[in-house]
């Protein structure tokens, strides 16, 4: 109940903008028409099985989308071997969307094509860090060369 002093401070032109949010409900926000002493009623829906993922693909499908072109045609300057081209993509990239696995490994791929295993590994473990289920990284790690143990013969 939000009544006198209360009710003056938080609405605006005899509005009041509420949200209303229930552990497992899906959040609501509602503006509200202040006519003196008002009562509402608010059903919230409980999240479904299929919320997130028909209502994530209708938000997020077209960043995704840009996303995936933009990692294609980075790959793609890598194979044509236009590596400083491709670096300076891989971080306009990454400063957009800092937690995408998937950059890190094309980073790692400019600095092998530069011959610094190195640096390309360095940015393989930042990759795995994100993503340490990313097979491309998984795949590129299993084939970098590995310090050799204190002791080991050569």
């Amino acid at each position: 109940m939000i009544v006198g002093e209360n009710l003056q401070r938080l609405s605006k032109d005899n509005r009041l903008m509420v949200l209303i949010e229930a552990p497992g409900y899906i959040p609501r926000q509602l503006i509200f028409d202040i006519h003196g002493e008002d009562v509402y009623t608010v059903n919230l829906s409980k999240y479904d099985p299929n919320y997130f993922s028909e209502r994530l693909l209708k938000d997020f499908h077209k960043n995704a989308n840009e996303m995936s072109r933009e990692l294609l045609r980075i790959q793609g300057l890598l194979m044509v071997r236009k590596l400083d081209e491709a670096e300076r993509s891989i971080d306009v990239f990454q400063k957009a969307y800092p937690s995408i696995a998937a950059s890190y490994a094309l980073a790692a791929n400019v600095e092998m094509l530069r011959g610094q295993p190195e640096k390309a590994r360095a940015y393989l473990l930042a990759g795995e860090a994100l993503d340490n289920e990313d097979p491309a990284i998984k795949r590129a790690l299993g084939m970098q060369v590995k310090p050799a143990k204190a002791g080991a013969k050569k």
